[in-house]
């Protein structure tokens, strides 16, 4: 019911922006480049999420972003490469949720992904085990304003199957690859469903 819920949440503001004027995340003036869903939330689409307690994980997707460019408000088409978190203990304005930035994936200049952080995906799958968030699998977007974006990552660079944990007392704001052993290779897969039982954890379809 809370993804539920949630993706209602995060949806309430796509109308909002169709009349606004778009603008590619290369047209952003630079000084304004450092915008997020926590900032600047407008609606969030594709992306994947996990409960930890009262708390909901939130990681990937494509967003757009409110911004004021020569007093001028903007729509700026990008993904998302904000890990955030949002606390349901709390009320909270469904127009301003009050998320938290636990993560901010490095992101690159030149499409090619590097090793040293997770990508940005859409509909990729989360597992939690206790306090700690595994993603894995997931889609590479491409669009002609998203193909400018700081996380987009061209076709020839797409890494393979790959899982990236993140523990937020330890990790300091970065997510870590996961090596499991005694694995097989797999494919990489989209809009899956998954799931997490204290011993096992699952991806279906």
């Amino acid at each position: 019911m809370f993804l539920v819920t949630l993706a209602l949440i995060l949806g309430l503001c796509f109308g909002a922006l169709d009349d606004l004027p778009l603008l590619s995340p290369d047209e952003v003036p630079q000084h304004l480049r450092g915008y997020s869903i926590v900032n600047n939330y407008c609606w969030l689409v594709a992306h994947t999420s996990g409960k930890i307690g009262s708390t909901i994980v939130i990681d990937g997707g494509m967003a757009k972003y409110r911004l004021k460019v020569n007093e001028t408000d903007v729509a700026v088409p990008d993904l998302n490469g904000h890990t955030v978190s949002l606390d349901l203990s709390q009320d909270f304005d469904v127009n301003k949720p009050k998320l938290t930035i636990l993560a901010t994936k490095a992101g690159n200049t030149t499409g090619n992904w590097t090793t040293s952080d997770a990508p940005v995906v859409n509909r990729g799958g989360m597992w939690v085990i206790g306090n700690d968030t595994i993603i894995q699998g997931g889609h590479f977007y491409t669009d002609n304003r998203i193909n400018t974006s700081r996380w987009h990552v061209t076709k020839d660079a797409i890494p393979g199957y790959s899982m990236w944990r993140f523990t937020d007392a330890t990790n300091k704001g970065k997510w870590h690859e996961e090596t499991f052993h005694n694995g097989t290779e797999i494919m990489r897969t989209v809009s899956g469903a998954s799931a997490c039982t204290n011993e096992s954890c699952y991806w279906l379809g």
